[in-house]
């Protein structure tokens, strides 16, 4: 479904995968024609043990994160905080 959906929507330029997502996101990958790829220019994975910025040839906007040390389900929140300086604890 999500590789139906960026084809037929030019206004999705980013892939999000986490946990079993990220496999996903590694798989879709594979699938996007250059065009797509092109277009793709953010791409994000927490959780997914081997899988590397490596596995998005082409793409120069990889993030791949580990699970934080407050655990695997914790891996969003925890990257949401830290890219977000407004929920920075003051200090």
């Amino acid at each position: 479904m999500a590789l139906e959906r960026i084809r037929r929507d030019d206004t999705v330029t980013a892939i999000y995968g986490f946990s079993g997502g990220g496999y996903n996101a590694r798989q879709i990958w594979k699938e996007l024609t250059a065009a797509e790829r092109e277009r793709v220019r953010k791409v994000i994975v927490i959780g997914s043990p081997e899988v590397a910025k490596a596995d998005f040839p082409e793409s120069s906007d990889v993030l791949i994160r580990a699970d934080p040390p407050e655990g695997h389900l914790a891996g969003p929140k925890v990257l949401l905080e830290s890219l977000d300086p407004a929920r920075q604890p003051a200090g």
